[in-house]
């Protein structure tokens, strides 16, 4: 094996935030160049990526941007396989970011936010296997929601334990009421706005069983 200077190693190390075992290894695939071990790294993370991506994501972060006047908002989630990663600051910074970047983009959807340019050297999927080989984990962007308000309105968001959120448009500057009303979405969970919005096969599944609760009771139909 080639040997490499500690100096390598760190450089390596603070380029990439990888390990050192990590960086002391592709420094010795690469011969000691610096900048070869880094493509070697990114390879790697690609092949790493693809390995875990079977594995389960049970845990995770959801995290909201908005603009200065609260007009627009993204809701990111990011999954990982633990609840020790998906507090890591290195997974939560990714997922600050990502979700900034969307915002600025005006980005609606997934595979467009992966495909996306997020600074000179990546996209975000390229960001993403960085970060499978830096932390170990299956990470996955698993979903995305872009709102904007009307005219004269805001977006109101509410986000609980980093786990479950909601965003509501308002037609009204009222913030407040918008992160109350985004408070009590996601604590009730609704499937709709108003009746007419329910699926219609739901609703009668609904009424039917309410029906046959009352007809228990013994009280005149």
């Amino acid at each position: 094996m080639t040997e490499v200077s500690a100096k390598d190693v760190m450089e390596l190390r603070k380029i990439t935030g990888c390990a050192l075992m990590e960086c002391k290894k592709a420094l010795a695939a690469a011969k000691g160049d610096v900048v070869l071990a880094q493509q070697k790294m990114k390879e790697a993370g690609v092949l790493k990526a693809a390995k875990k991506s079977t594995r389960a994501t049970l845990e995770g972060l959801i995290h909201v941007a908005t603009s200065s006047d609260n007009t627009k908002a993204i809701m990111l989630e990011v999954k990982c396989e633990t609840d020790f990663v998906g507090k890591d600051n290195n997974f939560v910074e990714f997922v600050h970011n990502v979700a900034n970047h969307a915002l600025a983009k005006g980005i609606g959807n997934v595979d467009e936010l992966l495909s996306s340019q997020i600074d000179d050297n990546n996209t975000v999927e390229s960001l993403r296997q960085g970060l499978v080989l830096k932390i170990g984990e299956n990470i996955q962007v698993s979903r995305l929601s872009y709102m904007a308000a009307p005219d004269s309105g805001v977006v109101g968001f509410y986000v609980h334990s980093g786990k479950l959120g909601s965003l509501v448009s308002l037609s009204a500057k009222e913030v407040d009421l918008g992160r109350d009303l985004a408070m009590h979405i996601t604590a009730n969970r609704p499937k709709a706005i108003g009746e007419a919005d329910f699926p219609k096969e739901e609703l009668a599944n609904e009424r039917s069983s309410y029906m046959a609760q009352a007809s228990e009771t013994g009280k005149p139909e």
